[in-house]
């Protein structure tokens, strides 16, 4: 389907809006959602997600927990908890790909779809 047909040009595809309105809450979780796509093989801590987003490890935390509970993350227990993407189906695996590169070619209309989504409120820090 064009782009065109997606709000005249400034919205975002349908599948990718039903993955934003189910998994990403804030402009942080997308920045989160395009590290983690970009680097699929990475494991990442509190810390490290911390460091990645310039938030605090508790904020981190609660993006790692919402990003788990809908089945995006495996979870691994060491020293620490580990996460790593590893979404638990293709279909959601299929869903973050998109919305990364629906970003990656129309960052507006994905940002906005979060915002929108939030309400209207401002959905980053």
């Amino acid at each position: 389907m064009p782009k065109e047909s997606y709000s005249n040009g400034r919205g975002v595809s349908p599948g990718v809006a039903a993955f934003i309105a189910a998994h990403l809450q804030t402009v942080d979780d997308l920045q989160l959602l395009v590290a983690f796509v970009n680097s699929s093989d990475r494991w990442w801590d509190t810390a490290s997600v911390g460091r990645e987003l310039r938030l605090g490890e508790e904020e981190a935390r609660k993006v790692l927990e919402r990003f788990a509970s809908g089945n995006l993350l495996e979870i691994r227990l060491t020293d620490d908890v580990r996460y790593q993407f590893r979404p638990g189906t293709h279909a959601l695996h299929q869903g973050a790909a998109d919305c990364v590169a629906e970003f990656g070619t129309n960052p507006a209309a994905v940002v906005r779809a979060i915002v929108e989504g939030a309400g209207g409120e401002a959905a980053s820090r």
